[in-house]
Order: structure tokens, then sequence, then C-alpha cells
């Protein structure tokens, strides 16, 4: 197959790739790669410059360059920790009962279960907040 001068190098004299050269022969890339390593040594399969086809353009690609470091470009340093990492970003608060409930979307109800639940004076506490919260609310829309 590689020792095929035919199927090896196309009409042009570039080196066909692994994969052209399974289409031609009708096996697997894998197979001819691990032949081609084989018989030559080297780990690539084409040459620094072959003759590449995309749709119905044909021209001849450099390839000696693939793989390598741009020595121009300026390499960062990534990874670490941000200076800030360990500054906390909420003051902590004394950890609070919770009480997982659901509620109905009907405000009748939905005062029933609370009352029910926590009781009446959760909920004239709750009341308090609530009117603090309205007013506050309603201060906002009228001077917006």
């Amino acid at each position: 197959m590689l020792t095929n001068k035919l199927v090896a190098k196309g009409d042009d004299g570039h080196t066909r790739s692994d994969r052209e050269i399974a289409r031609l022969c009708k096996v697997s890339y894998v197979t001819v790669g691990r032949i081609r390593k084989e018989l030559s040594g080297k780990p690539y399969q084409i040459d620094t410059k072959r003759q590449v086809k995309r749709g119905n353009s044909v021209y001849v690609q450099d390839t000696s360059k693939i793989g390598r470091a741009n020595k121009k470009r300026k390499r960062r340093d990534y990874g670490g920790i941000a200076p800030n990492a360990f500054k906390p970003v909420r003051k902590p608060k004394v950890a609070l009962a919770k009480t997982a409930l659901e509620l109905p979307h009907d405000p009748e109800y939905g005062a029933r279960a609370l009352m029910g639940v926590m009781g009446p004076d959760y909920v004239r506490g709750l009341m308090e907040w609530f009117k603090k919260l309205l007013e506050e609310q309603g201060q906002n829309h009228e001077q917006s």
C-alpha cells in the first residue's frame, strides 16, 4: 500500500494523507498511519509542502510550522488563586431556623396555611414587615 508509489504519491508527486490512501485502498486510516510510521520511522504523515483540495480549488499548503509554538507570542501564566479569593463577600449572620413551605397562590388560603404552620405571632410579625416594605416600595414608585 505505502510501498506502492502510485498510491503513496498523488499525480503531482505530493505525498497523500493517511485518509486519502485509506479511501483508495479501502482500509482504515489508522491502519495506514501505523504502517506509514513503521516504514518511515516518522510520526507525521505528510511532507512539509503538500497539495490540498478544498471543494473545487487545489493549492499547495506549507505544513512545516504546524504544531510549533509561536515565539513572538507572549506566554501567560494561567491558574493560581486571585488575590482577593479568600476575602468574604458577605458578612456572616447567625444561622436561623427555616421551615420549607409550599403556599397556594390564593392569598386567603396562603394566609391560613401560614397561620396553621407558623402560628399567629409569626404572622403578625410578618404583617409588620410587609407594611414597611410596601410603604418603601410606594415611596420609591412616587420618586421615579
